[in-house]
């Protein structure tokens, strides 16, 4: 299990009991930000260029010379950024009560992984994850800079990269019903 889905393993029961108690007491506007269909079907493509990318790593294993690579990891970036930019649109519709809920889920995130909870101020749950995905990817490009990286290190963060994506596609698709 990795660090994403540990954190929204440790921290579901706490939150569910959150939202039943923000919406018995009419929490005022919407806890969530709307579906956005556009927003899903995005990312499942940003997974396949993503996912393209690190296969194509993982193949060439310490082989692959960042320069061949630097215009790729500035593709990944920036529709990394793409992602977050409209997961931050989305959430402009938030009421109060989903503003507190982000807040304290992302406060509880932070303090189950030892990270700050100052990164993820203001935000909300869907801007955490896109948040998460970009920290993600700016790791990797700045690790592959720094020198040779084994296959099996990019095996991991294809693993990686599945699970940040199905966090968010969870979490997405969970507003639609479905």
């Amino acid at each position: 299990m990795t660090a994403l889905s540990a954190r929204i393993a440790r921290t579901a029961a706490p939150l569910l009991a959150l939202v039943w108690l923000l919406a018995a007491c009419g929490a005022a506007g919407p806890l969530t930000a709307p579906y956005d269909a556009g927003l899903v079907e995005a990312t499942s493509a940003y997974h396949q260029r993503a996912g393209a990318l690190l296969a194509q790593l993982e193949d060439e294993g310490r082989a692959a010379a960042y320069a061949d690579y630097a215009p790729r990891w500035a593709e990944a970036v920036a529709g990394a950024d793409a992602l977050f930019v409209r997961a931050t649109a989305n959430a402009q519709g938030l009421g109060d009560g989903g503003r507190a809920l982000a807040q304290t889920i992302n406060a509880a995130l932070a303090a189950g992984t030892g990270g700050a909870s100052a990164d993820y101020a203001g935000l909300s749950l869907s801007q955490a994850q896109y948040y998460d995905l970009r920290l993600l990817v700016l790791r990797w490009r700045e690790s592959h800079a720094a020198g040779p990286v084994s296959a099996d290190v990019w095996t991991a963060r294809r693993g990686q990269l599945n699970d940040a994506v199905a966090a968010v596609l969870l979490l997405e698709t969970a507003r639609a019903g479905g």
